[in-house]
């Protein structure tokens, strides 16, 4: 579906997201539950996401989270030339990890 306003064409997408993605990649603050043994995670202005879990692999996802939005905001200081040698390789490394975690099916998180 297609929309014109003000000149500008918007186009609305139906493709299904994978899970993580939305999760690791919308800037919105997270909300974790978690007893100990099974935790959630879900978006705290949107009832879109809930994934569960176990509690050590929903803080890693927490954690990492937290990495790739430092990583985000790092790099909006930089120019791309001038991202110091160490921070580039710490960012391609985690790059790495979110690419090979959406490759992998979304029907591993239960949602």
């Amino acid at each position: 579906m297609a929309v014109k306003s003000n000149g500008g064409v918007f186009v609305r997408d139906s493709s299904q997201v994978h899970p993580l993605a939305v999760l690791l990649m919308t800037d919105t603050d997270v909300y974790v539950r978690d007893d100990g043994w099974r935790a959630t995670i879900s978006l705290v202005d949107s009832d879109l996401l809930v994934l569960e879990g176990d509690s050590y692999t929903i803080r890693l996802l927490r954690d990492f989270r937290v990495a790739l939005s430092r990583m985000v905001e790092t790099c909006l200081c930089y120019e791309m030339a001038a991202i110091p040698g160490d921070l580039h390789h710490q960012h391609s490394q985690l790059l790495d990890i979110l690419v090979d975690l959406l490759k992998g099916p979304s029907t591993n998180f239960g949602t």
